[in-house]
């Protein structure tokens, strides 16, 4: 079990990480398209640039965390570099300018992720990676449910306060996250830098969650990009019923993901991953389906069978990787949801041009339930912990 210091630490580190990225997220058209005179390419290109700084450093700073085995250091590090690059942008004067600070600030951002959540991954007793997870999830849906909410009644004041209370936030928890991690990594030796970045081809199983990984943030980049559109557009929403709606979802998931962790815990990870991924594919099959105010219960429901998905699939990086590999595990683990993420508003937008709004979720759902659920099940028969299947209690 983590001690409930590190606990404290994933959480609030990576509630922080999410809020602050995400309060910019309201004023994108204000900030971008006004203050350049620019279209809707560039607002979004400001959100795709800095999710590229995660898919092509994570795997990197995962080997760093391995090979320096001081990721208290590379938190402390990463968190103010975000809050410097954050808080500056009212201040950049160009475009492009604009655009080279959010990869950079994406870069931090990636550092500070991986380098906290292996350190709470190896401090965790194999088998029980599920509770610490939980509370990393947590911290990651009230991080992007508050950032969300909050960075719309901030720049109402001023467009550039959202900025300036993200950058304050990151820097204060540089001083202070840090402190409550342990010194460094629990391994007894450092992982030269050309091994942790080989870590998929030596333990090829890793592909099993980091291939879950993917499918997963797919559907929820495919929420976060088109369901918006859809419930103003075709119900006629405004926009805090929308934002309401998608708040439901994400506290949900987020109080949900302590549960989950602990269930996986006790009775293994990948049932919970079929069971949650076949739930979650409902899910998206009914919103279309559903009108309100039966909506609000079935975005609730899908973020607690999202977090039966999580916690667990996280979990696994934990089970598979070496004690002192779980920086390169991680970075495996983010680069492949922040790819999903990124593809998951393009491939819903390509369905919904083809087909319409109802088909793209129909096709969402189906992939979701049966891709998610046919890796789970490989994964169960191919791999196993403990010498037991994976999916098995591990006592």
């Amino acid at each position: 079990m983590a001690s409930k210091r590190l606990l404290i630490a994933g959480t609030l580190g990576t509630f922080v990480l999410m809020l602050a990225s995400t309060l910019p997220y309201p004023l994108l058209d204000a900030f971008v398209v006004d203050r350049f005179d620019t279209g809707p390419l560039a607002t979004s290109l400001f959100v795709s640039v800095n999710l590229a700084a995660y898919v092509l450093l994570a795997p990197l700073w995962g080997a760093l965390v391995d090979a320096t085995g001081r990721a208290r250091l590379l938190v402390g590090i990463a968190l103010l570099g975000q809050g410097v690059t954050l808080a500056v942008e009212p201040s950049i004067p160009t475009y492009p300018l604009l655009l080279a600070d959010r990869f950079l600030e994406g870069a931090f951002t990636i550092l500070a992720m991986t380098a906290l959540h292996a350190t709470v991954l190896a401090r965790t007793e194999r088998g029980r990676a599920g509770a610490a997870i939980g509370a990393v999830g947590l911290g990651m849906a009230l991080g992007v449910a508050g950032g969300s909410a909050l960075g719309g009644v901030l720049g109402q004041r001023a467009l550039s306060l959202p900025f300036h209370v993200g950058g304050a936030l990151l820097i204060a928890a540089a001083g202070t996250v840090p402190l409550l991690l342990p010194a460094g990594l629990a391994q007894r030796r450092r992982v030269p830098l050309a091994r942790s970045l080989a870590l998929l081809k030596r333990v090829p199983a890793l592909a099993w969650p980091v291939g879950l990984s993917f499918l997963d943030r797919l559907t929820v980049g495919f929420l976060v990009g088109i369901l918006p559109l859809y419930l103003a557009d075709a119900r006629g929403l405004p926009p805090a019923s929308i934002g309401a709606l998608m708040s439901a979802f994400l506290l949900c998931f987020g109080l949900a993901q302590p549960v989950a962790g602990k269930l996986s815990d006790r009775w293994g990870r990948l049932g919970f991953v079929i069971l949650g991924s076949a739930a979650y594919g409902a899910m998206l099959l009914a919103i279309p389906l559903t009108e309100l105010p039966w909506l609000w219960g079935v975005m609730a429901a899908g973020g607690v069978v999202g977090a039966l998905m999580f916690a667990p699939t996280f979990a696994l990086v934990r089970d598979l990787a070496p004690a002192d590999e779980q920086g390169a595990g991680v970075g495996l683990f983010h680069q492949a949801g922040s790819l999903g993420f990124a593809a998951g508003p393009l491939l819903g937008a390509a369905v919904v041009e083809a087909g319409g709004t109802t088909l793209a979720f129909l096709a969402m759902g189906v992939l979701e339930a049966v891709a998610a659920c046919t890796l789970a099940l490989l994964a169960w028969r191919r791999i196993g912990l403990a010498g037991q299947p994976v999916g098995a209690p591990v006592r």
